[in-house]
């Protein structure tokens, strides 16, 4: 068997597990990162197919300067990445059949202003919006859908909303809670313009690969956790299967990015605390949904353009772009009616209506359906619905989450991730110091 020491181990080469080991062997400890899979990022890298590069999920850095992933490559001094800003790109918002283009600030107010039927309804909304943000945060005992009735009866406001939520929740407005709900809104309101990344998001983890590695520390693929080594309540290392064969790394911490479930099937149940385990099988739902690649002849919108639409049965947003060889690609994604449960068959009828109604002219530009993927179970949209995760640190001592699961407030995706990560770094730098 094979043996080794160091001051952290990370299982998992998610957004969360890189950014927290880049930020750890930075800050010179001893860090090693194992993955189960041949390539590294998990849902933040891509993949080649049929000549495209293909996200494995994520494709931008969603709250531009602000967020996690941006702000960890600045703080490790990670190699430049080339980035768009779509602060540069058209955004349109079609509402009741008409298009609506944003330019400069004020887009919340903007948007409500175009689905309100009347200058007092438009008030009433933004009132009640604002004293829940900057006042009383509304209750999870109401699903947001229910307290924005409350307000307005305007079907095209709540389809705005229900496609706000869905975009950045990967959840219903009718599954949501108003709480929830508020936390991410919280946090979009801090973000920047986000970031369209030039040559996709594997810049991004091969760049957190590349600060690890010239640190110091280490990273295995092709290895998969066994079990997490617990000795009287504390964490001390892990068992791995490396190709067949076994090693163990005896660590001071260890960090799972491998979901709160796996971490505590690989711990062992009888080594975690009741209440723990019940906020667990309460808490951690993953948000399923569908995910779409089109490609086409001639431009099926401006590329590149972003367009959100509260006019479809499901998708919610469209982005334009072109590929190098002059082809020209949309991505979007959709959140089935339940995103606990659905038929992805239905599904997918439910978007080649949507598709044909939003795209008259697909046929004629020469459109096809690249990629059409189901993101459930171990691969979900996000690991919890936003604004209802865990905290970071476990019952066992030394043993922490990372990853979309154990978003801090106001975060989602990988940025959330990322900014688990951040807090997990934080408090193992206040307690531990490298050898």
């Amino acid at each position: 068997m094979e043996r080794k020491t160091c001051d952290c181990v990370v299982i998992g080469s998610g957004i969360g597990g890189m950014c927290a080991a880049a930020k750890l062997a930075y800050s010179g400890y001893k860090t090693i990162v194992i993955e189960k899979l041949p390539m590294l990022g998990g849902r933040f890298t891509q993949i080649e197919y049929k000549g495209y590069q293909i996200p494995t999920a994520a494709w931008m850095i969603l709250y531009g300067k602000n967020d996690p992933v941006y702000l960890t490559l600045n703080e490790v001094q990670a190699p430049e990445i080339e980035t768009v800003s779509t602060g540069a790109i058209p955004q349109i918002y079609r509402l009741g059949g008409k298009d609506h283009k944003m330019e400069g600030k004020g887009a919340l107010r903007d948007m409500i202003s175009w689905a309100s039927r009347d200058k007092e309804e438009e008030e009433k909304v933004m009132t009640a919006l604002k004293r829940a943000i900057l006042w009383y945060e509304p209750p999870d005992t109401i699903t947001f859908h229910d307290w924005l009735l409350q307000y307005t009866e305007s079907k095209t406001v709540r389809d705005l909303f229900q496609c706000l939520v869905a975009a950045w929740a990967g959840a219903n407005s009718w599954e949501v809670t108003a709480g929830q709900w508020f936390r991410v809104l919280k946090g979009m309101t801090v973000g920047g313009n986000p970031f369209i990344l030039k040559n996709g998001v594997k810049d991004v983890t091969d760049a957190l690969e590349k600060v690890i590695k010239d640190n110091g520390s280490e990273i295995f693929t092709k290895t998969r956790a066994k079990k997490i080594l617990i000795e009287e309540g504390f964490a001390k290392g892990i068992a791995a299967d490396v190709k067949g064969e076994e090693m163990e790394i005896e660590a001071k911490i260890v960090i799972s990015n491998a979901g709160p479930k796996r971490t505590i099937d690989l711990g062992g149940q009888e080594n975690f605390d009741r209440a723990y385990l019940k906020e667990v099988e309460k808490k951690v739902r993953p948000a399923q949904g569908v995910d779409y690649m089109i490609t086409s002849n001639e431009p099926l919108m401006g590329a590149p353009t972003v367009l959100f639409t509260a006019d479809t049965r499901r998708l919610e947003c469209f982005v334009g772009d072109c590929t190098p060889d002059g082809k020209y690609i949309v991505r979007t994604a959709s959140v089935p009616e339940s995103a606990m449960q659905y038929s992805p068959k239905e599904e997918y009828e439910v978007f080649l209506q949507d598709l044909k109604e939003t795209f008259p002219d697909f046929d004629k530009c020469g459109g096809k359906i690249l990629v059409a993927r189901n993101f459930c179970g171990d691969w979900p949209f996000y690991g919890t619905w936003p604004g209802d995760c865990l905290t970071q640190k476990t019952p066992i001592e030394n043993l922490y989450n990372v990853g979309d699961a154990v978003i801090p407030g106001g975060w989602v995706g990988g940025s959330g991730a990322a900014a688990s990560a951040a807090v997990v770094v934080d408090d193992i730098k206040a307690r531990v110091k490298p050898v």
